[in-house]
């Protein structure tokens, strides 16, 4: 009977980790109606480039992405304090608790953020100093967290 259980349990368990992979929207992806998205305002994705936002939820987070003219995903950001990457980083964090997490490298997209690549393929993204845009403090938390193509 514990064999059945346990059976049973890791098939409920498997899939629904399945569904879940399933609902994230990814870069590539087509927008399809099986998803919700509102048009929102034009968001910037990289310096000097402005897109289309569309908001959706999925799972409870807030997800901007952005699409090409295929109706594919080629940018995705969150703000949603509640999402957590596979690398266990999320919004608030400071740049040293991230530096403790990964070796990756920060580097600076001129008028847009300090931006550092994470193993999992998001990106985590901190505001310039308002006093000096090349600089950074170690205190200086995560704003947002997003991929793009």
């Amino acid at each position: 009977m514990k064999t059945v259980i346990s059976i049973i349990l890791t098939i409920i368990l498997f899939n629904s980790c399945n569904a879940q992979k399933k609902a994230m929207v990814e870069i590539g992806d087509k927008v399809t109606d099986s998803i919700t998205f509102k048009k929102g305002s034009f968001i910037m994705i990289s310096p000097a480039q402005l897109e289309v936002g569309y908001t959706t939820v999925i799972e409870g987070i807030k997800f901007t992405i952005c699409k090409d003219k295929n109706n594919l995903v080629k940018y995705i950001e969150t703000k949603d304090n509640v999402f957590i990457t596979e690398d266990s980083i999320k919004i608030g964090m400071s740049l040293t608790e991230v530096k403790k997490l990964t070796n990756n490298e920060l580097r600076l997209e001129r008028g847009w953020a300090f931006v550092m690549p994470l193993p999992s393929g998001w990106n985590v993204a901190f505001e310039f100093s308002k006093d000096d845009f090349n600089k950074i403090s170690p205190d200086s938390t995560i704003k947002w967290i997003f991929k793009r193509k």
